[in-house]
């Protein structure tokens, strides 16, 4: 039976891909009208199996008239996928895309650009407020003789600091929600 790529792919069950793969390397071949003899080719697909001489066909066998493609059923391009399958994969992204618009548009998906540029914001914001503090609190460290107490005094600082830097994020999301 002829079969075009795609046909021929299905029938071994592998992909495109390695049927073009075989074809290039010689290991199957087209007839002369650009399909392939899946009998033939089976035969040529496994090379370890016998093949037991049978008596030779007078003639063809009728060809089965389900089994040809008929001219208006779309071939394949030559480039791994037929105008159906094409199609559909256009018709499948594009639905994708629409899904992502919309959910941007809901806000329940957001640009990288955007999400990097908020995280710098946030990130120059900590760093600005944590590079202040020994400014602060050089002059209240320095009349401290216990380390105890200075590290205390740091860390409750800090904590303050951060504190109030989640506290800001936080608003300004309920600001922009």
């Amino acid at each position: 039976m002829l079969m075009n790529v795609s046909q021929y792919a299905r029938h071994r069950d592998v992909s495109r891909q390695t049927i073009y793969t075989a074809l290039k390397t010689g290991r199957i071949e087209k007839e002369p009208c650009g399909k392939i003899e899946s009998v033939k080719a089976d035969r040529a697909w496994e090379p370890k199996a016998t093949i037991k001489p049978g008596p030779a066909p007078t003639e063809p066998p009728e060809p089965d008239v389900d089994d040809q493609v008929d001219d208006d059923e779309e071939e394949d391009d030559g480039y791994g996928y037929d105008y159906q399958t094409a199609r559909a994969r256009r018709e499948h992204y594009s639905a994708e895309l629409t899904e992502l618009k919309a959910a941007v548009e809901e806000g329940d998906l957001v640009r990288v650009a955007e999400v990097e540029r908020e995280w710098a914001n946030i990130l120059t914001t900590l760093r600005t407020r944590l590079l202040s503090l020994p400014d602060r609190l050089c002059d209240e460290l320095a009349t401290i003789d216990d380390p105890h107490v200075v590290q205390q005094l740091m860390a409750d600082e800090v904590t303050d600091l951060l504190v109030q830097v989640s506290a800001e994020l936080t608003d300004n999301d309920d600001d922009d929600g």
